[in-house]
């Protein structure tokens, strides 16, 4: 799996896409085009996977403890639609409705990395705590912003400034998320245990 930018971007076109579909001083249409955005950012987060430290891991046998088969797997994200998403949600719709320039949105980015505790898959689980990365600085975005996005409709292809928006912001959040790091304590599915040192995410 891991953070796929590209998917990111895609789901984000399609959220602004929505906006130009709806009416623009309709406080409903920044909600939903907030929600779609809080989503994006969410199906992008599961995605996220953390690789156990090699040689960290370790099974207790009668003769001595023996390398687990745990040490250089990846774990895969299982908190990204934890109770984080629901105040990533909140936050984001404040956001839109405020046009605060994505404050609140970007302040809400690391808020939701640090609540992924868990990260799992069939070599065993990882459980710790995630240090997000700085917060994202969407000024760049600006003059991108929601309030041009209305008078889209009457351009010859509305989508292309969507989709250098969606790409920008998508490259934002990346390198937030790719400054973030991970690690803790591995229980590995063949009785392996020990420490996985924190990392970037993948």
């Amino acid at each position: 799996m891991s953070l796929d930018k590209d998917s990111l971007k895609k789901d984000l076109v399609d959220a602004f896409m929505h906006g130009l579909e709806g009416n623009p001083e309709d406080p409903s249409t920044a909600a939903q085009v907030a929600q779609f955005v809080a989503f994006a950012i969410v199906a992008y987060a599961a995605g996220a996977e953390h690789k156990i430290t090699p040689g960290a891991v370790f099974i207790a046998t009668p003769t001595g403890p023996v390398p687990s088969s745990a040490n250089g797997q990846n774990v895969t994200n299982t908190m990204a639609q934890g109770p984080g998403a629901a105040q990533l949600l909140t936050q984001a719709q404040a956001s839109f409705a405020a046009k605060d320039k994505f404050a609140l949105l970007a302040a809400a980015i690391p808020v939701y990395i640090a609540t992924f505790m868990t990260f799992a898959g069939p070599s065993g689980q990882v459980a710790g705590g995630c240090v997000p990365g700085p917060k994202p600085d969407f000024g760049p975005l600006i003059d991108l912003g929601m309030k041009h996005m209305p008078s889209n409709k009457d351009k010859p292809d509305p989508k292309e400034p969507i989709e250098k928006m969606a790409a920008k912001m998508a490259d934002i959040i990346h390198n937030t998320f790719k400054a973030s790091t991970f690690g803790g304590a591995v229980t590995a599915t063949d009785s392996g245990v020990g420490a996985s040192v924190p990392s970037p995410l993948l």
